[in-house]
């Protein structure tokens, strides 16, 4: 561990007492208390970009996330074999499992807080931007599901099996949401976030939506976030809880909610409703069975495909905001 003290010295200032290798960082001693040293997945340019709504956040009482430490130099990533690599403070929390709904609610208002705080960020570094044309992703997507449809053969695996009895009805979905998508007015959202640079964090799951021992919820891994509309955000948010909960709050009760911190423009609960319809993961799972080629079926991803096929009379309800049966 002679390396990461090295770049814990060289790239932050910072003395490592002792190290300890986890699955995928670096746990650092420090006189200053345990911190946590990873490489980043994105480029540096990306990094500087994070950190740069991180301090915004932080500066506008947002404390509740994890900072990047800066070296000498100031960049708050430090390059080391091939890589570059950042340092945080090590948050003993525990992840965020979408069941409580009590808890839900507390998300939703911090994440309402968060967003209302990263407005009129002044960037002078590169912007990352996301997805510019969902409609044009959603014809693909429907395409490719009726383009395999028609390719199985008669030698059909288990996975084709579920596939074909299911697949008209996602299809089906697929393009009905993306017409309320368009009539909602979805593409006036797209411009706008892309005119006033809206940051949408992309990646809030249980990993990245963390308790501490006060209950206090901290927002993590801010590596996806791009500037795209924060109905994508809501509607991420109510599609986990609403799949995981027993006694889910309603999606009207969650935008409800979500809106007395940071308000939606007209129509916002009518596109997340739309976006809660899109049936991302049934379409994310037979991308990734039928990108390659298999002589063998892995039964994970069945496992996978028959979990979402089994949860949809329950996800059917909740959309129609029906209580549990």
């Amino acid at each position: 561990m002679e390396e990461i003290s090295a770049l814990a010295w060289r790239g932050f200032g910072v003395r490592a007492r002792r190290v300890v290798r986890e699955k995928s960082h670096y746990i650092i001693s420090t006189p200053n208390g345990p911190r946590v040293i990873k490489r980043s997945l994105g480029s540096p340019e990306r990094i500087v970009f994070q950190h740069t709504v991180k301090e915004h956040l932080y500066n506008m009482g947002f404390k509740t996330t994890e900072r990047f430490y800066t070296g000498a130099d100031g960049l708050p990533y430090a390059l080391w074999d091939g890589g570059a690599y950042v340092m945080t403070d090590l948050l003993r929390c525990k992840e965020f499992d979408f069941i409580c709904p009590v808890d839900f609610e507390k998300v939703l208002i911090t994440v309402a807080r968060m967003h209302s705080l990263m407005q009129g960020i002044e960037f002078d570094c590169d912007v990352f931007y996301g997805e510019t044309n969902i409609f044009e992703q959603a014809e693909k997507q429907i395409m490719f599901l009726k383009g395999i449809k028609k390719r199985i053969g008669k030698r059909l695996s288990d996975f084709d099996v579920l596939f074909i009895k299911n697949c008209d009805y996602y299809i089906g979905e697929a393009s009905a949401a993306a017409e309320l998508l368009l009539r909602g007015g979805f593409e006036r959202y797209m411009s706008a976030a892309r005119l006033d640079k809206t940051i949408c964090h992309n990646s809030l799951k249980e990993e990245n939506i963390l308790f501490n021992t006060n209950n206090t919820v901290y927002i993590a891994d801010f590596s996806q976030m791009c500037v795209a509309p924060a109905l994508l955000d809501i509607s991420e948010l109510i599609r986990r809880h609403g799949k995981k909960s027993g006694e889910p709050v309603s999606i009207s009760r969650a935008v409800e909610i979500y809106s007395r911190h940071h308000a939606l423009a007209e129509g916002g609960e009518e596109i997340v409703r739309a976006l809660l319809r899109y049936p991302r993961k049934f379409i994310k799972v037979c991308e990734q069975y039928y990108s390659k080629k298999r002589s063998w079926t892995p039964s994970a991803i069945i496992n996978c495909l028959r979990v979402i096929i089994d949860g949809r009379e329950a996800y059917e309800r909740y959309l129609n905001d029906q209580g549990p049966q």
